[in-house]
């Protein structure tokens, strides 16, 4: 349609950058998920709280020695388990053995726990880690203890949920614009009129957020005739499923999906639309951050769109930064883009980096 492709050539290259270069890299195989995506020398500053006279105080990055003398320690901090974050924690620690770094899981067991995921960041500098990975559970909850972590020359990389302030390099998708591209991709498949069911991600995490201000940018500005109902949703699949089932029976009239989390949301959805007899199809979904398990609910015909995830490349890429930190390096921002496919598409598409292919272990049991 002429009205979408309008769209894609506005979208272009306002917003999506590196991001987009990225992408391209990746598919072109040059990007192998081993962390080369950053490769700056140098020093950075780094931009803390204000002091006394409202002047910004800036820190220099500087390579550091492990702590114990020998060997460095990484801390990494998920917020959830499941499939996603077992794939994500296995890339990481694949990375770091490879390094000769020492690294250690420990899991909030849900973006609610907070106050657990504080603590555990809190027993980590108290137990002398080198750098810290992060994955947070809140934005602003964790900030402050990742200040004392660095004032105590700890290195740390935060990766999908950037913190208030931008006090360290972060590793993330480009959600906003994952949620354009899925905006677009949905508006199509329901003819640009109808009713659309937002599943958007927890409740004040931020990449979500992102997501969300990116999907609902495409929708106002040129769907108008797409009616948009919206609910938070927890990233477990029971909840998600929970949330799918109220509104097929409230609504269902419903034409159109969008899920953040295709092993969650998507999954909950779909066991929704089949017990409520829905035929495959009848409701159009799309679906960002999936994994292998989640494909095959686009073979059945359920999900019209997915974006595998990257997560594979962030798992790695993080452990590279950091290596690049213990160094004394300059490491910036790092974007990367998920790239949509369907059912016709996903078994042409490059998988290396944003599909695990290989072992991964249960991040279920971790370290408390």
């Amino acid at each position: 349609m002429a009205w979408s492709q309008k769209i894609k050539e506005e979208k272009g290259m306002r917003k999506r950058g590196l991001g987009l270069l990225l992408a391209v890299t990746m598919l072109a195989g040059v990007l192998t998920g081993c962390g080369n995506v950053v490769s700056m020398d140098g020093e950075t500053t780094q931009p803390l709280e204000n002091d006394a006279e409202g002047e910004t105080e800036t820190v220099v990055n500087k390579a550091a020695e492990p702590k114990n003398g020998e060997t460095y320690k990484i801390a990494c901090f998920l917020p959830n388990v499941g499939p996603w974050y077992d794939e994500r924690w296995y890339a990481s620690k694949q990375e770091a053995e490879a390094l000769g770094f020492e690294i250690t899981l420990f899991s909030a067991g849900g973006y609610s726990n907070v106050d657990k995921q504080v603590s555990q960041v809190e027993d980590a500098i108290t137990a002398g880690y080198d750098g810290i990975v992060l994955h947070a559970c809140s934005s602003s909850a964790l900030l402050p203890v990742v200040k004392k972590a660095l004032a105590e020359d700890i290195k740390v990389v935060t990766t999908h949920v950037p913190l208030d302030e931008n006090v360290c390099p972060h590793i993330w998708e480009n959600p906003e614009g994952a949620g354009q591209d899925l905006a677009i991709l949905l508006a199509n498949e329901i003819g640009g009129s109808g009713k659309v069911f937002m599943m958007n991600g927890p409740a004040g995490q931020l990449e979500a957020q992102e997501c969300e201000k990116g999907f609902l940018y495409i929708m106002e500005t040129y769907f108008p005739d797409i009616e948009i109902d919206a609910e938070y949703v927890d990233q477990e699949l029971s909840a998600a499923q929970k949330v799918a089932e109220d509104y097929i029976t409230a609504n269902p009239d419903v034409d159109g999906v969008y899920c953040f989390g295709a092993t969650s949301a998507a999954g909950g959805m779909v066991a929704a639309l089949k017990s409520a007899g829905v035929n495959p199809g009848d409701v159009k979904l799309v679906a960002t951050n999936a994994v292998e398990d989640d494909l095959h609910y686009m073979g059945e015909g359920w999900v019209q769109w997915m974006q595998p995830s990257c997560h594979i490349l962030v798992g790695k890429s993080c452990i590279s930064v950091m290596d690049q930190l213990f160094k004394g390096e300059e490491v910036d921002q790092v974007t990367m883009s998920m790239v949509a496919v369907n059912a016709g598409t996903e078994n042409a598409f490059c998988r290396d980096g944003f599909i695990w292919t290989g072992e991964t272990e249960d991040t279920s049991e971790t370290s408390e």
